[in-house]
């Protein structure tokens, strides 16, 4: 599943727009870790501990998210937001939510040769310049810029 935070796909084309998927979890942290996390609070530095719990809620709220768009039929989910926050009366609990509209999308054939040639013949033309080269090489007959002369 493709996931996206941009509202197209660079070299795809979208072929259909399924509807706004959404995904969340909740995550509490338990008495150790809000001690250690108070500790790093008052000490100084990252709590691991949060960062490891916020982690697995961001990566069960996006595998929620992309279960529900893969059943309506999706292959892709674009213009994705990320939304955090605590809750609970001491914040203790951490909360991730994401959505996004779920689309189809199919590669576009045509548009990755030119975006792809335009790379290559920009690279070409880069080592050319780089090694002194004539771009395009030079049969005789032929009009060419000499970059080796300065």
């Amino acid at each position: 599943m493709l996931n996206t935070t941009t509202h197209n796909i660079d070299g795809k084309e979208i072929k259909e727009y399924l509807g706004v998927v959404t995904g969340e979890a909740i995550s509490g942290a338990n008495f150790v870790k809000d001690l250690l996390a108070r500790l790093k609070d008052f000490t100084g530095g990252r709590s691991g501990a949060y960062e490891e719990e916020l982690s697995k809620a961001r990566n069960v709220a996006f595998d929620e998210m992309n279960q529900k768009a893969r059943e309506m039929g999706a292959n892709g989910v674009v213009g994705i937001d990320i939304d955090y926050g605590t809750l609970g009366d001491t914040g203790s609990m951490l909360m991730v939510s994401v959505n996004g509209t779920a689309v189809k999308y199919w590669l576009c054939i045509l548009k990755t040769l030119v975006y792809i040639m335009k790379k290559y013949l920009f690279i070409v033309f880069l080592i050319g310049v780089c090694l002194g080269q004539t771009f395009p090489p030079n049969n005789g007959n032929e009009f060419f810029v000499d970059f080796s002369n300065g």
